[in-house]
């Protein structure tokens, strides 16, 4: 992992974990941005993001864009879950 890797890793962690309730991993590897977010409930989520190192140099994504983008699909992701669970159980 390039030293890049791990400080973006360590930047969205940081971000992440007070906001976000649960395990989070952070990885790059290979150019690609995973993020693998475990809840209190036993419930895995993942985001990944391609082209990582390109985006950031580009200046087409930052960190804060980035850390809104992950609660906001993740958010979107467990309410629809959640809905699912409700109203259409058998």
């Amino acid at each position: 992992m390039f030293n890049y890797e791990y400080e973006m890793s360590m930047m969205l962690q940081r971000r992440l974990k007070p906001i976000v309730k649960g395990k989070i991993f952070i990885n790059v590897c290979d150019d690609i941005l995973r993020v693998e977010i475990t809840n209190p409930l036993g419930g895995v989520w993942y985001y990944r993001l391609e082209n990582f190192a390109r985006h950031l140099m580009m200046g087409t994504i930052s960190i804060n864009s980035l850390v809104t983008t992950i609660i906001r699909t993740y958010k979107k992701d467990m309410l629809n879950n959640y809905l699912e669970q409700v109203f259409y159980q058998d």
